[in-house]
């Protein structure tokens, strides 16, 4: 009678790589009105590997974060730009964040950030045409 023995060796590992990857547990906002210009920085919190870097394929609000620090908690900087899409809430805010390890190992978290309070994102520049009436006083003001 013939005995067959399977080693798991390699099954296992794969599933302790996986679970020494860096995993994002929460990415959190501090609560304001963010126009053009303005730095929004999001706090990341992980289990598994320290992260070391952030994948290029990272975006937040559709756009690459500026910035990735810190020693955990992390932070990722997003520099909000005119054109970008105005946000009315923090709970729409898209972001897709991928950390990477000392290894290479990477995670990808897409849940939306959450914040204590109101989160806002304007990116449109305030418009500079004003009003006929306006800028009829304003001429006739200045002219005097």
């Amino acid at each position: 009678m013939k005995k067959t023995i399977t080693f798991l060796a390699f099954s296992l590992f794969t599933v302790l790589k996986v679970f020494a990857q860096p995993v994002i547990t929460s990415v959190t906002v501090a609560p304001g009105n963010y126009k053009i210009g303005d730095n929004i920085v999001l706090t990341v919190t992980t289990t598994g590997t320290a992260p070391t870097g952030i994948k290029s394929t990272s975006l937040v609000n559709g756009v690459l974060p500026t910035t990735f620090g810190g020693s955990g908690p992390y932070t990722i900087v997003y520099t909000v730009g005119a054109g970008n899409v105005d946000r009315a809430s923090v709970g729409v805010v898209p972001i897709s964040i991928v950390l990477t390890d000392g290894t290479n190992d990477s995670n990808i978290y897409t849940t939306a950030p959450t914040s204590v309070g109101t989160v806002k994102i304007d990116a449109n520049a305030p418009s500079k045409n004003l009003p006929d009436g306006y800028r009829q006083l304003t001429e006739e003001y200045l002219c005097k």
